[in-house]
């Protein structure tokens, strides 16, 4: 609603950004308000470290997978133009549905389900290697198809 209301204001494209802010910090409030888990705020070094090393090489991939992803449109924007580059990302993305659909489910699961498993190596590598298999035969057949 925010993003609607400063667009129809004259806000232009900034409508865009300041709506995802209200909508961040709505959620923030949200979720500080409703937590059965008394916020305290303070700081513990340990802790702090602890997600510092968890972090650091998952925003790497992050970073790097968006690198991977995106490098391309620089060269094709760059070099032949803006209707070639409509037409390339929309073959890039409708390329890239199989694989989308089922690595967002997994993302948002992933983690939590391995982190449960994360004291027994055994059942961790199964489950790993059980969803590195649901993700390619699932995905293969759809991407045959596009």
């Amino acid at each position: 609603m925010t993003a609607l209301a400063l667009a129809i204001n004259g806000a232009g494209a900034w409508a865009l950004v300041w709506g995802q802010i209200a909508g961040a910090v709505v959620t923030g409030a949200l979720l500080l308000v409703r937590s059965p888990i008394p916020l305290r705020p303070g700081w513990d070094g340990a802790t702090a470290k602890s997600l510092i090393r968890f972090g650091v090489p998952l925003a790497g991939a992050g970073i790097f997978n968006q690198l991977i992803l995106n490098a391309d449109y620089a060269v094709v924007n760059r070099y032949l133009g803006v209707a070639v580059a409509g037409g390339y990302f929309i073959a890039f993305n409708i390329s890239n549905w199989p694989a989308s659909l089922l690595s967002f489910a997994m993302r948002r699961t992933a983690i939590s389900a391995f982190a449960k498993l994360q004291n027994d190596r055994e059942a961790l590598a199964a489950a790993f290697e059980d969803a590195v298999e649901t993700l390619i035969f699932a995905t293969l057949p759809m991407a045959a198809l596009i």
